[in-house]
């Protein structure tokens, strides 16, 4: 027995951050298929860049609410000019799916921000520190402002340097 799932890559932009269309861009440019075999998913996994093309720090996030299709990571930051790959691979419910074809759309959205800015206020506050002093050792990607894929002393003078700023100032 063969189930053929079937993926669609959307991105829909967060149009009340003021983002404009251009700032982030994607590759490659085609959806993600993958067939369940006796053995796994052919392929188990695509791997996507998403560059930012702008001058300011980016916040994305990731979500597909149905589970058809995990984003890893699910979200994070990019800084101006930098890129971060993401791979997408089949959620675990699609393991237990009866034959036949599924598709989504992963919905990918992008906030300008000053980095530290976890909570999406506009300002980098005690309550962002706070939030990195937690994350502080881990990997979680919405305080690892560097991208080297842990919570560290650099994220945290990122945050300390960024304190008591705000997102006026974020060019779009």
């Amino acid at each position: 027995m063969k189930l053929r799932l079937l993926w669609v890559l959307g991105i829909v932009c967060v149009m009340g951050s003021g983002l404009a269309a251009g700032m982030v861009d994607l590759s490659p440019g085609e959806s993600y298929e993958a067939t369940r075999q006796t053995d796994g998913w052919t392929p188990a996994a695509k791997p996507y860049v998403l560059e930012n093309t702008s001058t300011s720090w980016v916040y994305w996030q990731a979500t597909d609410s149905e589970g058809v299709v995990v984003c890893s990571p699910e979200g994070g930051w990019i800084p101006p000019g930098g890129a971060v790959t993401v791979h997408l691979s089949p959620g675990d419910a699609m393991n237990a799916a009866t034959p036949g074809e599924y598709s989504t759309r992963l919905r990918l959205d992008f906030d300008p921000r000053v980095a530290g800015d976890l909570d999406g206020d506009g300002v980098v506050t005690m309550a962002d520190v706070l939030q990195v002093a937690m994350l502080f050792g881990g990997t979680d990607g919405r305080a690892d402002f560097d991208c080297s894929g842990q919570v560290d002393i650099f994220d945290l003078l990122t945050i300390i340097n960024n304190f008591g700023k705000d997102s006026s100032g974020v060019a779009i």
